[in-house]
């Protein structure tokens, strides 16, 4: 309440929420039927996704980090760090910046992440040259290239190398995602993964950061619409002609379920007043 107090006049302004990330809703500003399209464009000109992450960027002045890292961390944020930043983007309207950010410097949390996200998005997103915003401060460029290991620190080319091995058991494989391994170099470099900035504690006397700014360009394709497929319905015994007497047989089922409800909607009515009249 202290620091929300000293910022005065700004607090009017202020919307706090508790929220997960990844389901943050969107601001109320118009329905997607009058967009032309299934979602909206995005409501939010600028967003700080400053995600959970494993903390080993922070080792400098918590020293503890060390004797309780594993890989597992990595592991269990890749999934949840991606769903944020997926859903930051789903709110950034065209045109805005995300800042997504970590205290790690680890690639699965931080260009896995990235390289991932900007390859879901189909476009809609492009890496920020921001070099020249901060030119004193020292930092490492984006990598392009990393490795992924398991808990006993085996090193493994491919997702699909590890998919196939038999020395790490079914159950502990499906925690190792595709995206965590580094994209193709020409798609790396397309991407401009160089581009985010590594804050390395030795280069500028400081803790471990990762940080990338994003700049959304056009509206997030968004999944395809819901369509039932001709060759399911050529399937129907009868081809089209079953399909449509079918989907007419749906429809009257339809009806006849409203009809139902409405029945029962009366009848709780009805329960209702008697239950008040007594």
């Amino acid at each position: 309440s202290r620091r929300c107090a000293a910022l005065g006049e700004m607090c009017s302004r202020l919307l706090v929420t508790c929220h997960a990330a990844q389901k943050m809703p969107p601001l109320p500003l118009g329905d997607p039927r009058e967009a032309g399209g299934r979602y909206l464009d995005g409501c939010f000109d600028r967003i700080i996704c400053d995600v959970p992450c494993s903390g080993d960027g922070t080792a400098r002045k918590n020293p503890s980090v060390w004797h309780r890292w594993t890989q597992e961390y990595a592991l269990e944020m890749h999934p949840l760090q991606l769903q944020i930043a997926m859903r930051g983007a789903a709110l950034l309207a065209p045109g805005g910046l995300l800042c997504y950010s970590t205290c790690s410097l680890n690639p699965l949390e931080n260009e896995a992440v990235v390289a991932e996200l900007l390859t879901r998005c189909g476009g809609a997103l492009e890496i920020v040259d921001s070099s020249a915003a901060l030119p004193e401060l020292r930092r490492a460029d984006g990598l392009h290239t990393w490795t992924v290991m398991d808990d006993d620190l085996t090193k493994w080319p491919t997702h699909a190398d590890l998919a196939a091995s038999s020395d790490v058991p079914a159950n502990v494989r499906r925690r190792w995602l595709p995206s965590m391994w580094p994209p193709p170099p020409a798609t790396a470099a397309a991407l401009k993964l160089e581009r985010c900035l590594r804050l390395l504690p030795h280069l500028a006397d400081m803790g471990g950061f990762f940080v990338v700014l994003l700049r959304k360009v056009a509206p997030l394709p968004g999944p395809p619409a819901r369509r039932r497929s001709l060759a399911r319905m050529a399937w129907s015994p009868g081809g089209l002609g079953d399909a449509s007497q079918e989907s007419a047989g749906a429809g009257a089922r339809g009806r006849a379920a409203a009809l139902k409800v409405a029945e029962i909607g009366e009848k709780f009515d009805g329960i209702m007043a008697e239950a008040q009249a007594v």
